[in-house]
């Protein structure tokens, strides 16, 4: 699945719903790591931010509001080398799921954030 295809499964699915490429990230499952990983410049956070996590059978769809992390470097952990920030969302349901794992995080639970998960 493209960007472009989860993008349009989601706008179908909600008439409210705005996802354009400008406003929207996308993740697979990390090969070596069972997480979604994600860089985001710090200011995407001031607009409402749209994650979609892909799934083996599906997709998991996350709003951030905007403003909800006026300074979201001091809540997940920031490359200062790219100055974005540094996401890994764990996908083991065993295990954090849903949490920011990435060391130098608050382990920040994404849970409150789930707009919608598709199933296939």
């Amino acid at each position: 699945m493209t960007k472009q295809e989860a993008i349009e499964i989601v706008n179908n699915h909600s008439r409210e719903s705005s996802l354009n490429n400008g406003n929207t990230n996308i993740a697979k499952i990390n090969d070596a790591k069972n997480v979604w990983w994600f860089n985001i410049p710090p200011e995407r956070f001031l607009n409402d931010l749209h994650l979609l996590l892909k799934k083996a059978n599906g997709l998991i769809w996350l709003k951030i509001n905007a403003n909800t992390f006026i300074k979201p470097q001091d809540v997940f952990r920031l490359r200062t080398d790219v100055g974005k920030i540094d996401l890994e969302i764990s996908s083991n349901k065993q295990n954090n799921y849903m949490v920011d794992i990435k060391s130098g995080g608050t382990n920040y639970n994404f849970n409150q954030h789930i707009e919608h998960e598709f199933n296939n």
